[in-house]
């Protein structure tokens, strides 16, 4: 039946947004708005009654259009931030109402007593992504962190026909290092240690990307060491955009390396256990 055809392809839809906006941000920074994606996809499961299903199809549009716009648009234009999202939130918004005016002649009857509820449905969704992208909640799509490392050392190579290439050199980690939640550690060789990230970007794209180094202090919280520092990309193949920063004077103790927007919208993160003493096995890899 229609209903059921619609419940499946809403269910896609909110499916692939998830998987989409997952690759693109750090899943703990981004939870909020990945839970509500979760959330509606269930709740289409859920409705019953054939009313309440209408008006909470009308509200999976909404929210699958605007997600869907908003990671389309900066593919198209070649530019991120403040102004692409509000653009993209009145392009959704216009074309949601276009559909509501649809909907108005095909049955009337029903819209004219709900008309509330789908005010409030779509204001509700307008102004929560606007909460979430303001607050840096919202990934940083159409970005994607490919890779991301804390290293003994980083040094570009430039190759004869102008393209760079890098020389990564880590310290081999035991096998239950890869664990999830079990910190790599580092024991630093030089007097510096470099964070590297590859940035997927759509070929058009350009924009900055930051590394905000932070340690944790006595208190067991996050302290910032020195400002952001960023680097320009560009669109690029599916390896992503390389790029590092290093830091000096460092302690032992834990660090991480986030990878920022200029808004402050994060990739990722990797957190490192630096520990004093030689290191006990390095190799190198060319990026």
């Amino acid at each position: 039946s229609s209903p059921m055809i619609m419940q499946y392809a809403f269910g896609g839809l909110l499916s692939g947004m998830l998987i989409f906006y997952g690759r693109s941000g750090d899943w703990f920074s981004s939870a909020p708005f990945l839970l509500l994606i979760v959330f509606v996809i269930f709740g289409n499961e859920m409705i019953g009654k054939r009313s309440d299903k209408l008006i909470y199809h009308i509200t999976l549009y909404f929210i699958g259009l605007f997600s869907y716009v908003v990671m389309v648009l900066p593919v198209l234009t070649g530019k991120m931030g403040d102004g692409m999202f509000v653009l993209s939130g009145l392009i959704a918004l216009m074309l949601v109402i276009f559909v509501v005016q649809l909907l108005y002649r095909i049955v009337p009857h029903f819209m004219a007593l709900n008309t509330k509820r789908v005010i409030l449905s779509i204001g509700s969704v307008y102004v929560l992504f606007n909460i979430f992208y303001f607050t840096s909640i919202i990934p940083p799509i159409p970005l994607s962190l490919t890779t991301l490392d804390v290293v003994q050392s980083v040094d570009t190579m430039m190759a004869a026909d102008g393209g760079r290439s890098y020389r990564v050199t880590y310290e081999l980690q035991p096998w239950y290092r890869k664990i999830p939640f079990v910190d790599d550690v580092l024991h630093p060789a030089h007097s510096s240690i470099a964070c590297f990230a590859r940035v997927y970007a759509p070929t058009k794209l350009s924009t900055t990307i930051y590394h905000r180094w932070e340690y944790k202090d006595v208190n067991g919280d996050w302290a910032q060491y020195g400002d952001r520092i960023g680097y320009a990309i560009a669109g690029s193949n599916q390896a992503g955009y390389g790029g590092y920063t290093r830091i000096a004077n460092f302690t032992s103790g834990i660090w991480r390396c986030s990878v920022e927007t200029e808004r402050g919208q994060v990739l990722g993160r990797r957190e490192v256990k630096v520990v004093v003493g030689a290191p006990k096995e390095l190799e190198t890899r060319i990026e």
